[in-house]
């Protein structure tokens, strides 16, 4: 009798000591939900590969309540996508926890006791891969500084422009230009309004990983038809050099510049004899050719090449030709995403 008391005794502390499992964040938010994650690093910001979404949630859903109720330092350092919403996500300042959006949770709300989960090191996991370099073309003569507001996942090698030979076509031109670049190593071109007419001449002769394209045109056939009557009466070469540097105020309406002291700057160093090269070569270009891939991105009130009516473009509202510049954090998120998306492919070089 005291043997069999003894093992009820025991099997019963036993059994009122015994923990219920922890519940981790997954028991509380969906996973599915989470689009995109974007990072941020000691120098820029960047987007989570596929492949390290993936693993991302998985570590993500693992995570285990603390017993905080809320913040009372704290830093961003990623923001995620959820349901197509962007969340910056609140961290302490050492990184060991995170606060996570009430609007995520969907299960066991009763049994939620906090929304602070213990993060395990897991946003110190996930680093930028590699960076591709991309090598940047300005428009018309102008230098790297077009580039200098672009906060993107590559490192930007800019292009210098070298000068044109008598009556040379853009498309030797390209070619010349096109020895500075390495070939040994992946790499990507990018170009700006004339830029990128010179940039698709490259890519059609090297044959990059990808190509992007800012505020121009793919082929002779968007092209304005006003640039197409100046070209057919050949106006351009019966003007002076110096009509080619045009007033300030007029560059400034034309270009649609919101930051106009930057606009103005870069037009005082512009050569008006490289200038009316390029304007001819532009109202003469040729190009029927389509390369692959390419991402194209057109302000919708660019006056100098307006964007053009095709299905593959990204367009962002309301700014014109000088887009690199004053909308460069919405051009600079499109690259990114684009970016990660190709990580992982593979397009040899020639």
């Amino acid at each position: 009798m005291n043997r069999i008391l003894f093992t009820i005794i025991i099997s019963a502390l036993l059994f009122s000591c015994k923990q219920e499992p922890k519940m981790t964040l997954k028991d509380f938010i969906d996973l599915d939900n989470i689009d995109e994650v974007e990072m941020r690093d000691s120098t820029s910001k960047y987007y989570l590969t596929d492949k390290q979404l993936i693993d991302f949630k998985e570590l993500l859903g693992e995570l285990e309540q603390s017993e905080i109720k809320d913040l009372d330092t704290t830093k961003y350092n990623s923001t995620i996508t959820f349901k197509g919403k962007p969340f910056k996500i609140k961290t302490s300042t050492n990184g060991e926890l995170l606060l996570i959006p009430s609007s995520w949770i969907s299960k066991n709300k009763d049994t939620l006791k906090t929304l602070v989960f213990k993060t395990d090191g897991i946003l110190d996991q996930f680093k930028a891969e590699e960076r591709i370099k991309i090598y940047a073309i300005s428009g018309l003569g102008a230098d790297q500084r077009v580039f200098k507001e672009l906060d993107i996942a590559a490192e930007i090698t800019p292009l210098e422009w070298i000068t044109p030979k008598d009556n040379e076509a853009i498309e030797e031109y390209a070619k010349r230009l096109a020895k500075k670049i390495d070939t040994n190593e992946e790499y990507a071109i990018m170009g700006v309004s004339f830029g990128g007419l010179v940039a698709t001449e490259v890519s059609k002769n090297l044959n990059p990983k990808y190509t992007i394209l800012l505020s121009t045109v793919e082929t002779k056939d968007e092209l304005r038809s006003f640039f197409k009557l100046v070209a057919k009466h050949d106006l351009d070469t019966k003007l002076p050099a110096g009509m080619f540097n045009p007033p300030k105020g007029l560059a400034n309406f034309m270009f649609g510049a919101e930051k106009k002291a930057h606009l103005n700057a870069i037009l005082e160093d512009t050569d008006p004899h490289f200038s009316k090269w390029a304007i001819h070569e532009m109202m003469n270009w040729k190009n029927e050719t389509r390369i692959q891939p390419v991402l194209k991105i057109s302000g919708t009130k660019d006056r100098v090449i307006p964007a053009p009516d095709v299905q593959n473009i990204h367009l962002i509202k309301g700014t014109g030709h000088f887009m690199v510049v004053d909308r460069a954090d919405e051009v600079s998120e499109i690259i990114n995403k684009y970016i990660s998306k190709r990580q992982y492919e593979s397009k040899p070089n020639v």
